[in-house]
Parts: structure tokens; sequence; C-alpha cells
């Protein structure tokens, strides 16, 4: 019998490699068919890694070329030019044919409200400034599934978009993903288990409702949205330096060129939950224009500028206990940054970075710029890390940072959030009387009125030849955090409470917000005419020199600490920085009483 010829063999080989295959993966095949729903994802080969940093892939995009005839407008050289950079994420979703994604109704209903809202008051909307002076960089960005089908729809719908009429606007579109390891029974057969989309792929092709429950079960939480294992993770910081480094980013910037290529640039990070630009009378980029003027009346241009954000007051969106801590929060950061620019937080939904004038600027700031650190790798913290970016590049000067603590612009709740709030769905007045309540505000993610998480902030701004040295934060906020708690209305109402001076808990409260003012003077001020507390109606004289003992020797502590700071590491602080350092937490403290009394007068809260 003649041997097979080479066509024959190749044919013989093509279908064997199903039944090889077939038989290679059958165990695990076997056990999710037969598995019942809830448990396909523990005998499927593989799953999602549960720790370490997440990664972004290649960008997808589509520049789109915008016809309208205002980009030929003349504009005047003074108006600052907007470069916004807005991340869109969504759940990982394939939409009904002809109909948009969440992500792409979310980019829409975003541009309407730029569109509408940025520019002018209700009244005298400014369209035209829109056009010319927003350049609006969208980062469609998705998780990557291991469902193949979604990622190329996803992938699809980016090549496609099309952009606006009415604003300047081009996206850009990458996945952020898991790394997807295999259990066990990769070593059983390291060689011949399909790898694992693969996998899923054939199990898609022989059992299709298995394959759709096996994905939810390892992507998805009870509601169909993403897990937080997987949303805890994302890389935030890669995912804006992806965006302000993107094709997209370059297209505009050559349209910039055409319009108006002498005129000051900033740099604008904006957030997708935005639900609206003119809270009160006037647009958030014409306060913005003002904020550019008022700082360039001695021919200097703010290097930043913030107006924080509020959130939403639709209960639905946002609860009423999380905006009394972004409330105070945002006060404080104002306060921390007019004493010691740099030493809050930015916040992310609205901050502008003056990149420079006119687009060789830009070009000198994208390059320089990014939200990548090159000393401290980290998947969050965007703002933080372009900052420390663009200082090393003389791109930003602190003393000309701006945070201006106005309702310029309101968000919908972050969902770290209503984690961080469980169990403080409604409050009422006497609740912001109470030590839980105090307390799980200030605990709430980002708030800077809660001594650690004001120390740690704070640490950035300072002097780099105070923390150039291993473990110089866990030194260092360590004073910070006594001073702090020494100023602090709310941990001297606790240590009033500690003291069981026959007090309830809302009239300890009463008692200490009256008690404040008079208690920091005599803390910061050894010559305070202490004749003030003989007429006090509720503590007694003893009691309150007892508090002002308890908040010297806090201060005491700090003093230790400086100390111990210079014969350990060399490190020594002058008395100068101590105490500029010292009025700047005794005004960010000051600044959560008065706060926090005038939510307290509020009819509503």
């Amino acid at each position: 019998m003649p041997g097979l010829t080479r066509t024959q063999k190749a044919a013989q080989k093509e279908l064997k490699a199903p039944i090889l295959i077939m038989s290679h993966n059958q165990n695990w095949l076997g056990r999710v068919i037969t598995a019942k729903n809830g448990q396909l994802a523990e005998d499927f080969p593989y799953e999602y890694k549960k720790e370490g940093s997440l990664k972004v892939s290649k960008t997808y995009s589509q520049i789109y070329e915008n016809t309208s005839p205002l980009l030929n407008k003349p504009l005047g050289p003074k108006k600052p030019l907007y470069l916004l950079t807005i991340p869109f994420s969504a759940a990982p979703e394939i939409a009904p044919e002809n109909s948009d994604s969440t992500i792409e109704q979310k980019i829409f209903r975003k541009v309407q409200l730029l569109y509408d809202e940025s520019f002018g008051t209700e009244k005298d909307s400014k369209p035209d400034a829109v056009y010319q002076r927003l350049f609006v960089c969208v980062g469609m960005n998705q998780f990557k599934s291991i469902d193949r089908r979604y990622n190329q729809d996803f992938i699809q719908r980016v090549e496609k978009f099309k952009g606006f009429e009415e604003v300047n606007c081009e996206a850009s579109g990458f996945f952020w993903k898991v790394p997807l390891v295999s259990k066990q029974e990769k070593k059983l057969l390291p060689k011949k288990l399909l790898k694992a989309r693969e996998a899923f792929r054939l199990l898609q092709v022989l059992y299709p409702s298995k394959a759709v429950n096996l994905r939810e079960e390892m992507e998805l939480n009870s509601s169909k949205g993403l897990k937080s294992d997987f949303t805890s993770r994302i890389p935030f910081c890669q995912i804006r330096d992806k965006i302000l480094h993107s094709a997209a980013v370059i297209k505009l910037k050559e349209r910039m060129e055409k319009t108006a290529p002498k005129n000051p640039i900033y740099v604008v990070t904006m957030d997708d939950d935005t639900v609206s630009l003119r809270p009160e009378k006037k647009g958030f980029f014409s306060l913005m224009d003002k904020a550019v003027k008022t700082g360039t009346n001695n021919k200097e241009f703010p290097s930043l500028i913030t107006f924080g954000y509020r959130l939403s007051s639709d209960p639905t969106a946002a609860l009423t206990f999380c905006r009394i801590a972004t409330e105070i929060d945002m006060a404080v950061r104002e306060t921390m940054n007019r004493c010691y620019p740099l030493s809050c937080y930015m916040p992310e939904p609205g901050t502008a970075y003056f990149a420079g004038l006119g687009t060789d600027a830009l070009a000198k700031f994208l390059e320089k710029g990014g939200f990548l650190s090159k000393s401290n790798p980290s998947k969050n913290m965007e703002s933080r890390r372009l900052i420390e970016n663009l200082v090393e590049g003389d791109l930003l000067d602190p003393k000309k940072a701006l945070f201006i603590n106005q309702a310029a612009l309101i968000t919908k709740q972050p969902d770290r959030f209503r984690d961080d709030a469980d169990g403080f769905i409604d409050i009422t007045h006497e609740d912001l009387k109470k030590g839980k309540t105090l307390n799980a505000l200030r605990n709430l993610s980002q708030s800077h009125f809660e001594k650690r998480k004001f120390s740690k902030n704070f640490h950035f701004s300072l002097n780099g030849n105070y923390k150039g040295f291993q473990g110089s934060a866990g030194k260092l906020i360590k004073p910070f955090v006594k001073i702090f708690a020494a100023f602090d209305p709310i941990e001297l109402f606790i240590r009033v409470e500690s003291k069981k001076w026959n007090m309830d808990e809302e009239g300890a409260f009463d008692a200490t917000f009256a008690l404040y003012k008079d208690y920091i003077d005599a803390l910061n001020d050894p010559n305070f005419d202490r004749s003030v507390f003989d007429e006090h109606e509720t503590f007694s004289r003893s009691q309150i020199e007892e508090l002002i003992l308890d908040g010297k020797s806090l201060l005491n502590q700090a003093e230790n600490y400086y100390s111990e700071l210079q014969v350990e590491k060399g490190v020594l602080i002058s008395q100068m920085d101590r105490e500029r350092i010292k009025e700047a937490i005794r005004q960010s403290t000051s600044t959560i009483h008065s706060t926090l009394l005038d939510i307290l007068k509020r009819a509503h809260l």
C-alpha cells in the first residue's frame, strides 16, 4: 500500500487537531458543562489574577475631520484654549445593532453638557466659544473580557467614532486588563491545554449558554456591573497617561495651530460623571477665564486652577452624608493650598494645568508631563503624579497654583464613597453632633480633615531636602498628626467626650465648638488673656485648662518628633518652617470648625 502523499498527511493532521484538542481538554470541559450555574468558574481551568497591577493595551483610534466653518473664525490672542482629557468607561457589552453603547451614551451626554454649560449663563450661552476654545479628547476604555466578541465590538465602536459638529472632539480607545492565569490543570498538561480565551471559545461553540453564564460569573457582580475586585484596581494613572499622549491629542494640537497658535493653553482633567458645569450662574470655563484673568494682572498665568467639586444634590446620585464630607473636604483643601501651595490633593474632575503660550509650549508639556511616576509607580493619584512631573520639568510653579472653593462643577458620587458611607444613608443635624458620625465623615475617601490623610497629603508639598530619605513620609507625618490633633475641633470634641464631664453628646458638641476659638488662641499664644474662660457657660476654668494642657502635650510630642528626626536622620526642619507648618495646620483645622458650623445652620442638610 503506497504511503500517504504530503497533501494527505496535512489533511490528516488537520483532522486530528480538533480530536486532540477535545481529548486534552475534556476533563475541565466535562466538569463545566455538568456544573450548576454559579459554580462554573470553579471548574474552568483559568481565573483572573487576584493581585498585582493592571495594564492598558495598545491604542485604537479614528481621527475625525471636523469641517465646521467655526474652525476658521478669528480668536483674540488673549483668550485661553482648553484641552480636555476625559476617560469614559463601562462594563463590557454588546449593544444592539444601530444603537449606542453605554460608553457612547456617556460621551454624547458629556459633550452636550459641554456645549450647553461651558461658557456664559443660561440666558447668555456662548456656543461659538465652545467650538473655538474647547478641544476634547475622550478616552474610551474598557475592561478586556475573556469573551473576544465584547472586545471586538468595543474596537469597532472606537474606530467608527465620528465626533461632533458642535465641539472639537476626538477619541482614543484602549483596554485595561486583568491577567488570566491558569489553575492546577495547566501543570498537568502544560503544552496541550488551550489558552484561556481559546478554551472559553471552545465552550462557547459547544455550549453557548454555559459560556454566557461562565463569563458573568468570572467578570460581573450581582448588578451586572464589573466585580469590585477589578474596579478597585483600575490603573487610573495609566489610563490618564494613555489619553494625554494619544494620537487624538496630537490631532487636536494640530487644530489649535490653525485656530490660535500663540494663545495660552490649559490642559484640563475631567471625569465622565459630571452632571453640571453651571451649578450657579456662570459656566465652568467662564469661571476659568476669570481665574486666568485675575491671575494675569501681574502678567503671570496661574500654573494650576481648580474649583474642586461638589456632589449632586440628587439623592439617587449622592448621599447627604457624602455631600457634607466633600464640602468640608474641599474647604480644607483650599485652605491648605493657600497656606502651603500644592499641599492638598488636586481633584481630577476639573483641574486645569497651564501648558504655556501656543502649541510649541503644549508640545513641550506633552513631552515632559505625564501621569506615570518614575520613582513611585501608582495605579491612582493621577493629578499628584502629573504635578510631580511638571514641577520636575520646571513647567509648574507651586506658588501660582489656585484652589478656588466655588460651586463650579457638580459630579455624581464615586462608587467608593458608598461603601465608606455604609450605615449613614440618612443623617440629621443631631447626627452631626455625634462622635460616630464625625469620625465616619472624616474617614471617607480622600477627606483632608482626617489627621493622617491630611498629613500624608501635606508631606507631598514639603521642601525636597526635608523628605529626601527613605521612610520620610512615615517619620514626617508623625509631628503633623500631633499638631493636627491639638487644633482639630473634632478631636477636641472627642477628648471632651472621653472626660465624662456629665454632659450629653449634643451638649458636649455645642460647648466644645463654642469654646474652640478661644481654646486654639490660648494654645497658640502664651500671652492669651485667659480671663475670658471665667464666663464660659458650660466648662469650668479648671476643665478648660485641662483641655489646653492636653493640647500642649500634643504640640510637645510634635517637637519631640522633630528632634528625633534630626538625631536619627540628620534632618533639621528650621524653626521658621515649623511655625509655618503649624500655622497651616491651625488654619486648616479652623476651616473644619467654620464649615461644619455653617452646615449646621442650614434648615436642610
